[in-house]
């Protein structure tokens, strides 16, 4: 999920189903970008691009659309087959797909969306007119997606639910150019930084980890953990207890499975892989992961963690040597609410969107690490807020909303293909049950 963005003076932030634009620099009212094509749906993720003046803005709905900054009208619009989990703008020269093309220093406009589906499609840019699939993850789902475009490299990367990070070729998605493992469990963000020409991942999950990696080997090259030895014995004992729990409910019927396999009569469903994704159960994991633009000549960055259900925000400075590479934490900052977004807004800047009564909050971090509150030295941050609360409207995803940031569209979700759910477990007994009453039929006959 991206609610906050930052261009040419403006922050745009998503708030129920519109997107309001305020500015940085002067007094002017604040300007809402809407649609009706959004319904009531609400604002699940946005992006801007600087090439083509645009906002892109993805809706519950499985809406996309785009609008003109300039005019805040609506350019174009398409429906995905899933809700997007993330949108990212990207271009590429004809060449780079077709060497003979007629025009290969023609320019094309793309954007990027990622769905619940496990999809990647490229959408043409601005007016979002056709949809081609470029890749997916098999039996997953995408839950964040990055582009790094550099004279060194074009990458995608695509983080899943199931613990892996791809990283992919741009425009040929096809060609993946290495795999980031080492998260034990849903992968929740995946951001890129580029230092000294070295192109590295960062990446947040489940498994309570901020992992920094070389994007370009898919060497894990520092990994920081946030659980401490309580937390980790809490979660070892509620994983034993789900585990008994799963043997318990399943013994018999796992067995009428595996018959049923071997028999021929498993109605497609005998794959007895599964996983529990339980979000609950990951408690306060890092969410969400940003970095800003480049410091000290292009040596370091500096790094944001976002917290579920935290009211706090860590900051890590990236350092990037002839040999080295090296994260530090350098400061952790208190807030007055649980954030909704992060983003960096400047290279010292973070902006924090708060539900009410905060709002948009702006925090800037000094040469020394400490972070700084400056809201106040931007009063329109006021008519942001006083702007949504006229519209009714809160920060703050609505309430019962399953979208968080990993997007992966549940609270606690079982995979169907697993025998432990009450209905697949029903479905599966009722077929013993028939499954016995037809081989007793047949053992009456013989006899």
């Amino acid at each position: 999920m991206k609610l906050i963005e930052n261009l040419d003076g403006y922050y745009l932030v998503g708030v129920g189903s519109v997107v309001l634009k305020v500015s940085t620099t002067n007094t002017a009212d604040v300007q809402t970008i809407s649609t009706e094509k959004s319904g009531d749906s609400h604002v699940v993720t946005l992006t801007v691009s600087k090439e083509t003046g645009h906002l892109f803005v993805g809706y519950s709905n499985k809406v996309v659309a785009s609008f003109s900054l300039n005019t805040l009208e609506l350019v174009g619009s398409i429906v995905l087959r899933k809700q997007p989990t993330a949108i990212q703008y990207s271009s590429f020269l004809a060449s780079a797909v077709d060497r003979d093309s007629a025009n290969p220093s023609k320019v094309h406009h793309v954007l990027l969306a990622s769905d619940k589906a496990g999809e990647v499609f490229a959408i043409n840019a601005p007016l979002l007119e056709k949809q081609v699939l470029l890749a997916g993850h098999t039996a997953s789902v995408i839950t964040d997606l990055a582009i790094h475009a550099s004279a060194k490299a074009h990458y995608v990367a695509t983080s899943d639910r199931d613990e892996k990070i791809r990283i992919s070729h741009f425009p040929d998605m096809e060609n993946i150019h290495t795999f980031l493992l080492g998260h034990t469990k849903v992968v929740a963000s995946v951001n890129f930084v580029e230092l000294n020409g070295k192109v590295l991942a960062l990446t947040t999950g489940w498994d309570h980890k901020l992992n920094l990696w070389d994007a370009h080997s898919g060497t894990l090259l520092q990994s920081i953990s946030f659980l401490t030895e309580t937390d980790k014995a809490e979660s070892s004992a509620s994983v034993e207890q789900k585990e008994g729990e799963m043997e318990e409910v399943e013994g018999d019927v796992v067995a009428e499975a595996i018959e049923g396999v071997e028999g021929g009569d498993n109605d497609g469903e005998e794959d007895l892989e599964g996983k529990v994704y339980d979000e609950i159960s990951a408690g306060n994991y890092p969410m969400k992961v940003v970095s800003n633009q480049t410091l000290h000549n292009g040596s370091e960055a500096l790094v944001s963690v976002l917290f579920k259900g935290l009211a706090t925000l860590k900051v890590f400075r990236v350092s990037a040597q002839a040999n080295t590479v090296s994260m530090v934490e350098v400061a952790t900052v208190t807030l007055r609410a649980v954030p909704v977004d992060v983003s960096f807004v400047a290279q010292d800047q973070l902006a924090v969107l708060l539900p009410k009564p905060y709002g948009l909050q702006v925090h800037r971090v000094e040469a020394s690490g400490s972070v700084v509150e400056v809201t106040v030295t931007q009063p329109n941050l006021t008519k942001l807020l006083a702007s949504a609360e006229s519209l009714g409207l809160d920060f703050a995803l609505p309430d019962g909303s399953s979208d968080t940031h990993n997007a992966t569209g549940m609270k606690k979700h079982t995979l169907d293909r697993r025998f432990n759910s009450a209905e697949n477990i029903q479905t599966r007994t009722n077929r013993g049950a028939k499954r016995s009453k037809r081989s007793n039929r047949g053992e009456q006959q013989v006899a």
